[in-house]
């Protein structure tokens, strides 16, 4: 058995009585049981007493100075319920006695009493507080192990009614889950939970062993797929109550980790067999576009457009090549301060010269945090930003508008590129960013999945939603910010 060490600790003990020969009779008698007594006379300097301290066990005269002994249990109730209190008075009445008991007293004496009658309450006054004060550490060392665990724990009975849980892990549960128990599990998760899955059928399948785990989807307010696996289990020995704990595991992370290891395995594939490409195709293309070039010096006509059409497949062939090896380049880090405000700034004043923002507006907003910054490899994060503005620039149509908005978002700096194209469709949204996936024709399908590797190695996220204001897609990166100073940006 683990000890807890209540048993060396000494029990506080608060004696109230006006009379100061009594209290003092009181103190010896509470000692010889290893309590540790303090004496006040007044109803004010023992609610001032329990303020100032913690007290495990009370002592007071019915009839005080400025008060009623049981006017003490009631004002001390909610604060401090676990004290045990107990009601001396010159004589008993059977009203007194009851009124005391009613109120919560522990006990009820007279102060002519026998002296054996008197230690023998305060000895099991004495027990019965230790094993309170154990309570409270075993509820509290409880507390501590459900808030350590990283699942939703919800125990249930059978009317799906949450008698207890780990409210505090609430990324399942509603945003703000009520503080009291029991209540009713629909009361604690969120509606799309109900939606997809059937908890009644649910737990009635767990009770009678033919399904104790299922895996639900679901997706937050920001956009953000969230996985999870929801297991049943049954209490063995709760009957008649037939309780039954709830887990439910956010496996998100354990998921986008698992994707990260695959792409990476496959990134290794990839830079592999793109050494070979380089070293096969590359000095051919080379030579072929060279020999192009100088036949196209000397023709025209027919030839001429044959030689053109050459050159741009070619053209086409090493821009793949290019991407490809961006794609299986290893992510090398030359970690500096970036300021955000600065980048912005100069991507929407670089993209403005591009071809593909002509007849198109591109602005910034948000550039007056000049202090925000993060840390990373600007020309990184320039190049994928540029990337993510050419694809809005691209899918916007003529007279659009794109637009670069700064902002922060808790402990992160967002860098959020929203456009007034069509967007992306829901069904898209998962895929975009995998490798050689596209719907542009001619593309490779690497640009996004490169712009990922860049903001993935830089300890961020990029979320696709859409732009509320231009009605288009809007792509958020979210990025560790370097904390401003104190009293400052």
């Amino acid at each position: 058995m683990i000890s807890t060490g209540v048993a060396a600790e000494p029990l506080r003990t608060l004696i109230i009585d006006s009379h100061s020969d009594f209290a003092e009779s009181i103190a010896d008698l509470a000692r010889l049981q290893g309590l540790q007594p303090t004496c006040v006379s007044t109803l004010a300097e023992a609610l001032a007493a329990m303020e100032a301290d913690d007290y495990d066990i009370a002592v007071i005269d019915q009839w005080l100075p400025d008060g009623r002994g049981i006017e003490f249990i009631a004002a001390t109730r909610a604060a401090n319920p676990d004290v045990i209190t107990i009601v001396m008075s010159p004589f008993v009445s059977s009203e007194g006695t009851v009124e005391a008991l009613t109120e919560g007293a522990f006990a009820f004496l007279t102060k002519d009493g026998d002296a054996d009658l008197t230690l023998d309450t305060l000895r099991r006054a004495r027990d019965n507080a230790r094993l309170l004060k154990e309570n409270r550490r075993l509820r509290a060392t409880q507390d501590r192990i459900l808030e350590a665990i990283p699942d939703q724990l919800l125990l249930i009975d059978p009317l799906l009614t949450v008698v207890g849980a780990n409210l505090r892990k609430d990324r399942f549960t509603l945003v703000h889950p009520p503080a009291s128990l029991p209540q009713p599990l629909a009361e604690l998760l969120p509606p799309l939970a109900h939606d997809r899955l059937e908890w009644s059928e649910f737990a009635r399948r767990a009770l009678e062993g033919e399904e104790t785990e299922r895996s639900l989807t679901l997706k937050e307010p920001c956009g953000r797929v969230r996985n999870y696996v929801v297991q049943f289990l049954p209490i063995t020995g709760a009957a008649p109550d037939r309780l039954a704990l709830i887990r439910i595991m956010d496996l998100t992370e354990r998921i986008e980790l698992e994707r990260r290891l695959k792409e990476s395995e496959g990134l290794a594939a990839v830079g592999r067999l793109t050494a070979i490409i380089a070293h096969e195709i590359r000095n051919p293309i080379t030579g072929i576009r060279a020999l192009a070039q100088l036949l196209r010096r000397g023709a025209d006509g027919d030839d001429a457009e044959s030689i053109d059409e050459i050159l741009a497949l070619t053209k086409r062939m090493s821009a793949t090549l290019a991407d490809l090896l961006q794609y299986a380049r290893p992510p090398a880090w030359r970690e500096e301060k970036v300021l955000l405000s600065g980048l912005v700034n100069d991507l929407v004043k670089e993209g403005r010269r591009w071809p593909a923002c002509e007849g198109k507006t591109l602005e910034a907003a948000g550039t007056e945090a000049t202090g925000l910054a993060v840390n990373g490899e600007r020309d990184r994060l320039f190049s994928a930003f540029t990337n993510l503005i050419e694809n809005a620039l691209s899918m916007s149509p003529d007279s659009g508008v794109v637009r670069v908005v700064l902002s922060t978002e808790g402990n992160d700096a967002v860098v959020t590129i929203e456009d007034s194209g069509p967007g992306v469709e829901e069904e898209d949204r998962s895929q975009v960013f995998e490798p050689f996936y596209s719907k542009k024709s001619g593309g490779t399908g690497l640009g996004l999945s490169i712009v990922r590797t860049v903001i993935d190695s830089h300890g961020g996220r990029i979320e696709i939603g859409s732009s509320e204001e231009l009605g288009g897609a809007a792509f958020r990166v979210l990025l560790p910010r370097i904390s401003p100073p104190a009293g400052g940006e």
